[in-house]
């Protein structure tokens, strides 16, 4: 489990194609973010996507394999050398929870559609597909490229959220642009939720 607080970003240094769509992702990262160790067997949240750690270089690279099927149900397929990319190690027992509880089970791709300053943070709106909006409510969790955001708006098949300095800061959100698709994870309270009234209407 995590908890969409970004602790350290991760630059791509090697995409490395392996049997049939699979691939190993490497990133160049800190060894030791915020005073977690990381080491082979552990998990991180890559851009929101739950990957285990398979390699850990003394010179600073973590290695992930990559499914082709999380490559087809996420961003992380699109990737390329020198991109940045947010990272967060699992949640320990006792840690503060910052955010909200985040899986890193990607739902669907949600696609910027208005991205401009707004006072000093940052104002996105996403599209997202129709099936998925039932889970998104106004004061609502989501979770952007591993990223816990409030929303602010809903509307037809898009959201808002707002993008504070300190976060712009600390992730890849400063270089964001219009057009660009990013990782969806819905609150899983309301994914909970939203399964049992279903289930409860058909009975």
């Amino acid at each position: 489990m995590f908890s969409g607080i970004v602790v350290a970003q991760g630059q791509v240094v090697a995409k490395q194609q392996r049997a049939g769509h699979d691939y190993r992702l490497q990133l160049a990262a800190p060894s030791n973010p915020q005073g977690k160790p990381i080491r082979p067997g552990d998990s991180v949240a890559v851009n929101g996507v739950c990957l285990t750690v398979v390699e850990c270089s003394e010179s600073g690279v973590w290695s992930f394999d990559v499914s082709a099927e999380t490559a087809r149900c996420t961003t992380l397929a699109n990737v390329h050398i020198d991109d940045w990319l947010n990272l967060e190690p699992a949640l320990c027992l006792g840690d503060r929870l910052n955010g909200h509880w985040v899986t890193g089970h990607v739902d669907c791709l949600a696609v910027v559609r208005e991205c401009n300053p707004q006072g000093d943070s940052l104002h996105l709106q996403l599209e997202v597909p129709d099936e998925f909006m039932p889970y998104i409510a106004v004061k609502g969790s989501v979770c952007l490229d591993g990223v816990s955001l409030t929303v602010t708006r809903v509307h037809a098949n898009t959201f808002a959220v707002n993008v504070i300095p300190y976060t712009a800061e600390h992730t890849h959100f400063s270089s964001l642009t219009t057009g660009r698709a990013m990782n969806l994870e819905v609150d899983i309270v309301a994914r909970y939720v939203q399964r049992l009234s279903h289930a409860l209407q058909t009975e």
